[in-house]
């Protein structure tokens, strides 16, 4: 469908990719002299696997299988698709990130996650005014509701697991 799209739009110079994205290898390119430069890219779309409790709307039954504890189970693989994906892109480059969840955690924690990870040479850009986006703009803080429905919102107790700035056991 992706293909079909682009090629509807006229767009050229693109890469569809159809591979577990943390696992996408690094290329190389070799110019006069044997010396590698590593290939990056300019944009990436990284449209993580996800929950999909945004789509409740169109797919009603999504309802009966939903869990609270879906978004924590994929985090760390959303997380680890989006450091592969800043790894891939060119310095300057722009990376949008995808899901079609309403879940935080699968949205801002894991965009947190990354700031904590990486941190420098990276800019969080709202395009709202850009692009005359409608919608919320990201949380700034939420609530972890784990599988026991306690939350953890400060310190890290003994076998809980971060995930954003909160803690789970």
């Amino acid at each position: 469908m992706l293909i079909h799209q682009l090629n509807r739009s006229g767009t050229t110079g693109m890469a569809v990719v159809n591979h577990a994205g943390q696992f996408l290898p690094e290329l190389y390119t070799t110019k006069v002299g044997s010396v590698k430069h590593k290939f990056q890219f300019d944009k990436i779309l990284c449209d993580v696997p996800c929950s999909g409790d945004g789509a409740t709307r169109k797919l009603p039954i999504k309802w009966l299988k939903w869990h609270t504890s879906d978004g924590m189970i994929l985090h760390p693989l959303q997380l680890s698709i989006l450091m592969k994906a800043v790894n891939l892109l060119k310095k300057g480059g722009l990376l949008v990130y995808s899901t079609c969840s309403l879940n935080p955690i699968e949205n801002e924690a894991v965009v947190n996650a990354l700031f904590d990870k990486v941190g420098r040479g990276l800019e969080l850009v709202d395009i709202h005014d850009m692009f005359g986006v409608k919608g919320r703009r990201g949380m700034l803080k939420w609530d972890v509701s784990a599988i026991t429905d306690k939350c953890y919102e400060n310190e890290k107790q003994e076998g809980e697991k971060e995930i954003g700035k909160k803690f789970i056991k």
